[in-house]
């Protein structure tokens, strides 16, 4: 499970991205690299998420990264964002996020 993140269009380096299914188990991480992609693992040694239905949440950690741009509350905190994992080997979510004016 990949994906890449762009803020305004351009990469979005050291951003974290949780896929929290629907039924309340384990959520699934990733981080980005410097090209804004990430690869999600829901435990330790296993990439992917689980099936079905998730909220999506995107954020940047100050710990990583001093004065991260700050992203709207629809894509982290108030997330709007929402994708269905299927067993396909090819599930792939791209997101672009857009700052606070």
């Amino acid at each position: 499970m990949t994906g890449r993140i762009t803020l305004d269009g351009q990469p979005l380096k050291n951003a974290d991205i949780v896929f929290q299914p629907d039924d309340a188990k384990s959520p699934s991480y990733g981080r980005t690299d410097a090209d804004g992609r990430y690869e999600l693992g829901y435990k330790r040694g296993v990439l992917g998420a689980r099936v079905g239905q998730h909220t999506v949440q995107i954020s940047v950690s100050r710990e990583l990264v001093p004065n991260p741009p700050r992203i709207l509350p629809r894509y982290n905190t108030e997330s709007e964002l929402r994708r269905e994992v299927t067993a396909a080997e090819d599930n792939v979510f791209d997101f672009d996020v857009q700052a606070e004016k």
